[in-house]
C-alpha cells in the first residue's frame, strides 16, 4: 500500500471533527490565516534544505506553526491543534539545539505542512477535517523524543553489543 493509499484508508477509518465543534463564524478567518502561514511556512522550509544551520530560518517556521496552532485551538480544530503543537515541540528542539536538522526531520515537516493543508482544504469543502494526522503525530513525537534524549545536542548511543542485540560479556 502506498503512504498516498495509506492516508485514505487511516482517514475513512477515523473519526471526523464534527462540524458543532467548530466555530463556524471564525472558520473563514482561521482558512485564510492559516493559507498565509502555510505559504511562509513553505518557503521556510525550502531555505531549511539549502541552509539546515538558519537559526532565523527555524524561528521564522516555528512562528508560522506557533500562530497556526493558536487559532487552531481558539476556532475548535482539533487535528490541525494536534499537529501544530507536536511540530511546535519538534521545532522548539531544533531551535535549541537539542536535536539537528536533518533530511528525516525537513522530509517530516514538509509532509506536515502539507497534511495540514489537506485539513485546510477538507474545511474549505466541508467544514470538517477529514484526514488523518495520527501517522505523523506519532512520527513527530519519536523525532522529538530523539532530541530529548540528548546531553548539549548529542544523542545518547547504545553500546556496540546492544545495538547489535548481543547481551553478555
Amino acid at each position: 500500500m502506498t503512504p498516498t493509499e495509506e492516508l485514505e484508508a487511516a482517514t475513512q477509518a477515523a473519526d471526523l471533527t464534527p462540524a458543532d465543534t467548530i466555530d463556524l463564524s471564525l472558520l473563514q478567518d482561521f482558512l485564510v490565516e492559516a493559507g498565509e502561514h502555510l505559504a511562509e511556512m513553505e518557503s521556510g522550509l525550502l531555505q531549511l534544505e539549502a541552509d539546515p544551520d538558519g537559526r532565523e530560518i527555524l524561528n521564522d517556521i516555528f512562528r508560522s506553526v506557533h500562530t497556526i496552532k493558536g487559532a487552531a485551538e481558539f476556532v475548535g480544530l482539533e487535528r490541525i491543534s494536534e499537529l501544530s503543537h507536536k511540530l511546535e515541540n519538534l521545532l522548539e528542539l531544533l531551535r535549541q539545539g537539542q536535536e539537528q536538522v536533518s533530511r528525516d526531520i525537513i522530509d517530516t515537516l514538509i509532509e506536515a505542512r502539507d497534511r495540514i493543508s489537506l485539513l485546510v482544504e477538507d474545511l474549505q469543502r466541508s467544514q470538517t477535517e477529514e484526514a488523518a494526522v495520527d501517522d505523523l503525530v506519532g512520527r513527530i513525537a519519536r523525532l522529538a523524543e530523539s532530541g530529548e534524549e540528548t546531553d548539549e545536542g548529542r544523542i545518547y548511543e547504545e553500546p556496540e553489543e546492544a545495538a547489535a542485540g548481543r547481551v553478555g560479556p
